[in-house]
């Protein structure tokens, strides 16, 4: 009896120990499932949490694929542009090297058309320098000629009054039929001498016309001379020759002055003797 009773206290202490061990192992697993829960309750949010933030990515991702998608569309665009450039620079180059090609040849041209004209220009020059030499020539002439004639005038002068005399010799010798006779001899000598003054006069006036024509010409030529030299460059040969040839034609220029001035004096003799007839 003893020992069942030791075995039943035995057997109640295991019981209160297993329930004991039943209890702690309870709180145990409530704790547990806490923690799971607590777990579960953050995985919950964590996995809220990140499907929003995959949610967000998503948009993020759909977004950059749409602008990836535009730049694309556009580097397409724009290389097709840069292909249809290129093929438009390599046109104009092209077309370049055509004009550089046209313009060498033109220039190659314009040089030796440039090396003919400045042969043509040292001809002309040649030509007007002596052209200025037979101008300085002739107006000499014509300054000797003005003042031969200035002898002469006065020997006409001279003429028109022994013709005066003469006349008045033949009026106190003849009466009236001397002074008829007189006055026919003092008109037909003024009147020689009058054609003789206008032909001088005309032969001055001619030259006078024809050294202006000269001088026109040579003013002209000098122009296209100048504007010649302009083109050839301007070499310093050239324009050394080209005031040699102004200061000529100064002097041309001077000579006619005084070529005029002699001519105006015999218009005034001329018209002197027209009066006195």
């Amino acid at each position: 009896a003893e020992r069942a009773a030791e075995a039943a206290a035995a057997r109640e202490a295991v019981a209160v120990e297993e329930a004991a061990n039943a209890h702690a192992a309870a709180r145990a697993a409530q704790s547990v499932v806490g923690r799971v829960q607590s777990e579960a309750a953050a995985m919950v949010r964590t996995l809220a949490a990140e499907r929003a933030f995959g949610e967000e990515e998503r948009a993020r991702m759909q977004a950059t694929a749409e602008t990836t998608a535009q730049q694309e569309g556009r580097m397409h665009a724009m290389e097709g542009e840069a292909r249809g450039k290129e093929s438009r620079l390599r046109r104009q180059l092209a077309e370049e090297r055509g004009h550089q090609e046209a313009a060498a040849a033109a220039w190659e041209r314009e040089r030796r058309e440039l090396i003919e004209r400045e042969g043509e220009l040292l001809a002309q020059q040649r030509e007007l320098t002596s052209r200025l030499a037979e101008t300085h020539a002739a107006a000499t002439t014509s300054a000797s000629a003005a003042s031969d004639g200035g002898g002469s005038e006065r020997e006409r002068e001279r003429g028109v009054t022994a013709a005066l005399a003469a006349a008045a010799r033949l009026v106190t010798v003849g009466g009236e039929g001397g002074l008829q006779l007189a006055i026919d001899r003092a008109t037909e000598a003024l009147q020689r001498q009058l054609r003789a003054r206008e032909g001088e006069l005309d032969i001055a006036e001619e030259r006078v016309r024809s050294l202006e024509a000269t001088r026109d010409d040579l003013a002209n030529e000098l122009v296209a001379a100048s504007r010649l030299i302009d083109e050839v460059g301007n070499p310093q040969e050239l324009s050394a020759e080209l005031r040699e040839l102004e200061e000529r034609h100064v002097a041309a220029l001077e000579l006619m002055g005084e070529s005029s001035e002699e001519n105006e004096e015999l218009k005034d003799r001329v018209g002197g003797l027209k009066a006195m007839v």
